[in-house]
């Protein structure tokens, strides 16, 4: 194109008022700088990808790199605030999930074997690794075999009333988890029964209110990002 420029301009000088080298310039300009809007689109979708593979790989420093890279090309694209939105939540996951890793070692090498469960169960919720998944596992069979002489009824009251104080946190995952446990103790028991419904109802409910804000607050990016 820049050849076909520089001959076009010699051609119009040779013949100044001849409108066809003029409007052949004003062609090769524009596939120029067509080519390198399209040069620029391949690059930021290929940045929209690596972006994505390095929060997955839980790179948040280098997927904030290529997003200040990408919103420097394409500020106005819609996908820049999900993707900062995505980076941030889950970069404050994985802190808080390591927090609950070390506070569930704490109370695990101090022989805590149930406040290193409610621990450990915590980091599950953020991300349920292979590590975690283990270290519940092994301290729940330290937990059976130092509980071995308590007898059901007081593992089920443990269960329950653990159960219940986290519905009054509003922890309702955890609470399913302590009342199906109280069940466990006790098959069939009516009040375990009622109160994992009642828990699996709450937790649905806030579901339910969770998709609604997100729903909102992606349709009021997008459109903050059209206007």
């Amino acid at each position: 194109y820049a050849d076909a420029i520089q001959k076009f301009k010699a051609a119009s000088n040779l013949k100044p008022n001849e409108e066809t080298p003029l409007l052949k310039i004003k062609l090769a300009e524009k596939a120029i700088e067509d080519a390198k809007k399209n040069q620029e689109n391949v690059a930021f979708e290929k940045l929209i990808q690596d972006i994505n593979s390095t929060i997955n790989a839980n790179n948040f420093t280098k997927a904030k790199e290529l997003f200040s890279t990408a919103n420097t090309m394409q500020p106005n694209d819609p996908r820049l605030s999900v993707l900062l939105d995505k980076i941030n939540r889950m970069e404050q996951e994985e802190l808080e999930y390591k927090e609950w890793m070390t506070k569930g070692k704490t109370e695990e090498d101090s022989k805590n074997y149930q406040e290193a469960i409610t621990m450990y169960e915590k980091a599950k919720l953020l991300k349920s690794t292979s590590e975690v998944v283990s270290k519940i596992e092994s301290i729940r069979a330290l937990l059976d075999q130092a509980n071995a002489e308590n007898t059901k009824a007081t593992i089920y009251q443990q269960y329950l009333d653990a159960g219940i104080a986290n519905v009054n946190s509003k922890e309702y995952e955890l609470a399913i988890n302590n009342f199906r446990n109280a069940l466990n103790a006790k098959p069939n028991d009516a009040t375990a029964l009622t109160k994992i419904a009642e828990a699996e109802s709450l937790l649905e409910k806030l579901r339910e209110q969770s998709k609604q804000k997100a729903e909102s607050d992606l349709a009021f990016n997008k459109m903050v990002a059209e206007a």
